[in-house]
Order: C-alpha cells, then structure tokens, then sequence
C-alpha cells in the first residue's frame, strides 16, 4: 500500500510540475509579445487554458483514484508528459527552444503495476 501511494504522489507530482512549468513559460510568452504580437499572445493564453484543463482532469482523476472510484484505465490517467511535450508547447507559443542534452539520456521508466495477490 505504501508503495502504490508513494507511486501515485510522484505521478502527481510530475504532472503538475510539467504542468505549472508549461503555464509558466507560456505566461512568460504571453507577457513578453502582447504589445507586439497579439496573436501570439492570445495562442501562449489558449495554451494555458489547455494545460490548466488537463491539469484539473489529471487532479480529478487522480484523486477519484485515492477516493477508489476506479482503476487507472477507468480514470483516464495518461503516462507522464515529459521534456519533449513541454519543448512542444514551448514552440507552439511562438517560443524559440533548443534543447541540449549532456552525457546519455536515460531511459523513462514508467510506473510497473504491483504483482496481483
């Protein structure tokens, strides 16, 4: 049991990191262009409404998960997102993004299921 929860506060978490960094990067762009590029400026906002949309859902149904309202297929959970898709909404604001990386990428592990029984 303490397993299962100690994996459920990571998923969280990195959610709503990923997610709060996106709003934030986006806000950034949003402020920056507003004067200058309205149209960017309203693309950075609908792209917070977006990530505050999924945050909520993500929140939601993690929390119907502690609640037992239902397993991870029935809540809709979602692997992870990762640097890529914050890089991804980073560019779709209009934001010039490179990523570099040092040394060897590791692989993304992903949450195993614990054995039934």
């Amino acid at each position: 049991m303490a397993d299962e929860r100690l994996r459920i506060a990571r998923d969280l978490h990195d959610v709503v990191a990923h997610t709060v960094a996106a709003i934030s990067v986006q806000a950034g762009v949003a402020a920056d262009v507003l004067d200058d590029r309205p149209d960017q400026a309203r693309a950075a906002l609908a792209s917070i409404r977006a990530a505050s949309r999924d945050a909520v859902a993500e929140l939601r149904a993690t929390v119907g998960l502690l609640r037992g309202e239902g397993d991870d297929a029935a809540a809709g959970t979602a692997p992870v997102p990762g640097l890529p898709q914050l890089r991804q909404a980073a560019a779709l604001a209009g934001l010039p993004v490179t990523v570099d990386v040092d040394g060897i990428p590791r692989p993304r592990q992903i949450a195993q299921e614990p054995a039934p029984g």
